[in-house]
Parts: structure tokens; C-alpha cells; sequence
């Protein structure tokens, strides 16, 4: 596979072209010849249908897929039929036929589901699986949020002349579920350069989520 991989969410626009993609296991659905399964990486999801009657090899592959694998698979972009067409979806107007098919980490069963909601889960099994939890929709959701509104702030920020820069006293940041809180020391080396020393300061039990 030594195409350039592109996100699902570029696929529609490529019908009739080949290509490579990568993510997540995120749905399978088996109907016999046909096994489709939903691809989901950072940008959305993909449909990409493997067909029983052609390599024999890959629709074997296919069937071992299970949810959370992590995966490359190259093959065209076609466009669905119409009573296919899924309207919530960006890419819900095509789907990916698959002609290679790589594993590239498989995944035990997760504790919950992936492609639900998580808010019914209980709390200590989300923070246990943080890096689980965060892959979905509502928390990728509720990052990009974030990130959109501290961008929103900097950039009224610099907009009305603001500089940006690290003063001399001591910074720090919460460090999520370790316990502990991480404090940069800002220190001048002998030959001038700017270097950082770390300290962990234990502050007990205290919850950050």
C-alpha cells in the first residue's frame, strides 16, 4: 500500500478513484456475500463493502474484523444506489469497494460501546478507558468545542494586539487522572539557551474530571 492515505471525509469527492484509508473498525454488519463494515477515522465515517464472490483471501480477512480494529484498506470509491444512500452522513452518497485489506492492530471487545453514547456509563469504567471514552462522538464532539473556543480566544487576543509570551515564574497544567499536578521550571543554561526542568507535586486524591 503505497498510496498517500486520505481522510473519509475527501472520499466523496474522489467516486472512481482509488485510494487508501485508514481507522477504525467502528460498525460490521455480515449479509453473507456482502460484508460491510463502517470506517471511522478523526474526520467521519466510511461504508466500505467487501463482495464474497471475489478474492477469496481479503473477504476472510473481512470476516475477522471486529469493532476497534485498527485498519488500512485501499480500494474505488463508488457511488451507493439509492436506496442505499444513508443523508446523515457527509460520505453517505458513496462507499469505498475494498481490494486490499490490512490489519494493522487488532483490538480486544471494548468494556463499552464505541459508537454509542457514553453518558449512562459509569464513571470510574470511563476514566479507566479515558482513551477509549474519547474516541466517541460526544467527546470528540466536546474536544473540538474546545479547541474551536480557545482558537476563538487567541484570536480576538492578537487581533487587538496581544503578544504571547512565557514569563519567568512558574507555569503549570492539570495532568488528567495521575494524581499529581506538573509544574515547567523555566531555567537559563550557561550557554543562554532556554531549557525546562520538571517537578511532580502529589496533591492526593483530588478529582480533576
Amino acid at each position: 500500500m503505497g498510496m498517500e492515505r486520505v481522510l473519509v471525509v475527501k472520499a466523496a469527492d474522489k467516486v472512481g478513484q482509488k485510494v487508501l484509508v485508514k481507522g477504525w473498525v467502528h460498525a460490521r454488519r455480515d449479509h453473507g456475500k456482502l460484508i460491510f463494515i463502517d470506517l471511522r477515522d478523526r474526520s467521519g465515517l466510511l461504508q466500505v463493502v467487501f463482495w464474497g464472490g471475489g478474492d477469496k483471501k481479503l473477504f476472510g480477512q473481512a470476516e475477522h474484523l471486529r469493532s476497534e480494529f485498527v485498519v488500512a484498506i485501499e480500494g474505488k470509491i463508488q457511488k451507493r444506489q439509492e436506496n442505499q444512500i444513508n443523508p446523515d452522513l457527509e460520505t453517505g452518497k458513496v462507499e469505498l469497494a475494498a481490494e486490499e485489506l490490512e490489519v494493522i492492530n487488532e483490538s480486544e471487545t471494548p468494556p463499552f460501546e464505541i459508537s454509542s453514547d457514553t453518558a449512562d456509563v459509569r464513571e470510574e469504567i470511563r476514566l479507566k478507558y479515558r482513551y477509549l471514552d474519547l474516541r466517541t462522538q460526544r467527546m470528540q464532539r466536546n474536544l473540538r468545542l474546545r479547541s474551536k473556543f480557545i482558537e476563538e480566544c487567541r484570536k480576538f487576543l492578537f487581533d487587538n494586539d496581544f503578544v504571547s509570551y512565557f514569563e519567568e515564574s512558574d507555569f503549570c497544567w492539570r495532568v488528567w487522572l495521575l494524581g499529581y499536578r506538573v509544574i515547567f521550571y523555566p531555567k537559563t543554561s550557561i550557554k543562554h539557551k532556554v531549557g525546562f526542568t520538571i517537578k511532580r507535586l502529589d496533591v492526593g486524591n483530588i478529582n480533576f474530571h
